[in-house]
């Protein structure tokens, strides 16, 4: 691809597809010259645009980042993923209203995406513990998309936990450890929901866990020992 690009310096398609090349190569600084000749050339090249934002928002340039994919939007309005991306970057240059907006217009497009469903949930919880509720709900879509997901399962039980729910975090929490078992922070918060639940002897078991996975973590330690401190019977006999 780049021995063609050399070659053929005017076509649009060699050029864009070598920068989706070097963005997937995680090259975006020689990425995003691609896509300037591509738009150079071809200035409503949506796809382009989309790269060319998706490039610049590896290189922490967000004000351009957003730029390209707020053009990648108007000019293909009913591209779900591009709501997405364009989501993506204004959640992480905390334009949080702006997110929830281009999340929600990509799930209108495609209700079944599992990523926008997720980020939808985290931008929620940005906004507070109002939306908590709204939080919940979109994790759990993206679970009930994508079971097998370990951090999907994680992130739901998180919001459950934060939602004051630990009996549905403690299951969210076991069924990312049976899918990928040596996790620390899953083993660490699974036993904060157990110990939510009084449920002191699994809450202490998972503690310990997540010590032998990292032995230098000092919350899991000082858990753990308060537990211990004010039920001595579960100290190892």
């Amino acid at each position: 691809l780049s021995a063609a690009a050399r070659l053929a310096p005017f076509d649009t398609t060699i050029h864009y597809n070598f920068g989706k090349v070097l963005l997937d190569f995680d090259r975006p600084k020689e990425a995003a010259a691609c896509f300037i000749v591509t738009l150079d050339n071809n200035p409503n090249f949506t796809e382009a645009h989309n790269g060319l934002g998706k490039a610049y928002w590896k290189q922490g340039k967000l004000d351009q980042a957003t730029n390209q994919l707020s053009q990648a939007v108007t000019l293909e309005p009913d591209n779900p993923q591009f709501h997405y991306d364009f989501g993506t970057v204004l959640l992480a240059n905390s334009n949080v209203d702006e997110a929830i907006a281009q999340f929600s217009e990509a799930l209108r497009l495609k209700s079944d995406y599992a990523d926008a469903h997720g980020n939808l949930a985290v931008a929620f919880i940005r906004q507070g513990r109002a939306r908590a509720r709204e939080a919940v709900l979109h994790f759990s879509e993206a679970v009930r998309l994508q079971p097998n997901d370990p951090e999907r399962r994680f992130n739901l039980g998180l919001a459950l936990l934060d939602n004051h729910q630990p009996a549905e975090a403690a299951f969210q929490f076991s069924e990312e450890l049976r899918l990928k078992p040596d996790v620390t922070k899953a083993h660490y918060r699974l036993a904060q929901a157990l110990q939510q639940q009084n449920k002191l002897a699994g809450a202490v078991e998972h503690y310990r866990e997540a010590l032998r996975l990292t032995p230098e973590f000092p919350e899991a330690k000082a858990a753990l020992d308060q537990i211990l401190f004010t039920n001595p019977d579960l100290l190892p006999q």
